[in-house]
């Protein structure tokens, strides 16, 4: 229920505040599924060795990401948290 929210927050914030057009919000939605192929396989390295903190260190980087995004409204930096 919060990742619904957060993805409805998230989009207004990119269109309104950001103001982000259609080509640069699929380049965002691009970036972010680079970023998740790119990194799966050494996610999943990281987590069958460490175990738990590897949940911590996946909910500190994702709050890092947002708060990234949040703090600095510029495409630039939105793009750089999708990939964080």
């Amino acid at each position: 229920m919060f990742m619904t929210i957060w993805a409805t927050v998230a989009s207004v914030y990119r269109i309104e505040v950001v103001g982000l057009d259609p080509l640069r919000l699929v380049l965002l939605g691009t970036a972010l599924e680079v970023a998740v192929f790119v990194f799966e396989v050494p996610t999943g390295v990281f987590a069958d060795t460490f175990g738990r903190r590897s949940v911590i260190a996946g909910c500190v980087l994702m709050g890092s990401g947002f708060a990234l995004e949040g703090a600095t409204p510029k495409f630039v930096a939105v793009l750089a948290a999708q990939a964080i």
